[in-house]
């Protein structure tokens, strides 16, 4: 539903609802109800602890760690937007980290975080010291990396 043609699936989704209860002549509660809900942020940053620690190694380091690691990127650039960039931008980082970090289930953090475009004004201010800007880029390239590597062995890149 974020781009144009979403609008599309008003109509469909129902019809495809009502087109397997008219199959199977059963009603089944997965056609409504999401996994995840609205909470508060910490909620959402525990489970992806509990994931790092519970999970095998793998997926613990994709399902918890970098949802957790790009969690709080968005919260300290959130934090950091108050104080270095104009208060609209403050407030569009601040309500984007809200809206995404407040679920039962964090999901999606890395690719989320990219929408959040005052991360990358922070980001070229802090490039204008020659240590950080190294350090970003080994960091965004590293990062490039593995999530490539992960999509081309047909894992889940987020």
């Amino acid at each position: 539903m974020t781009r144009a043609n979403g609008i599309v699936l008003l109509p469909t989704l129902p019809v495809e609802a009502g087109y397997q209860f008219w199959k199977t002549k059963r009603w089944d509660s997965r056609w409504t109800v999401s996994y995840t809900s609205f909470d508060w942020p910490w909620r959402g940053i525990r489970g992806a602890i509990g994931i790092m620690i519970g999970w095998k190694p793998g997926d613990a380091e994709i399902v918890g760690a970098q949802e957790f690691i790009f969690a709080m990127i968005g919260l300290i650039c959130a934090m950091a937007s108050w104080i270095r960039l104009r208060p609209t931008y403050a407030m569009y980082i601040t309500v984007s980290w809200l809206i995404f970090a407040s679920t039962t289930f964090m999901e999606s953090m890395p690719r989320y975080t990219l929408t959040k475009f005052p991360i990358f004004v922070l980001f070229g201010l802090l490039g204008e010291n020659r240590f950080w800007r190294v350090a970003i880029t080994v960091w965004s390239l590293l990062f490039l990396a593995l999530f490539t590597s992960l999509f081309t062995r047909g894992g889940w890149a987020f």
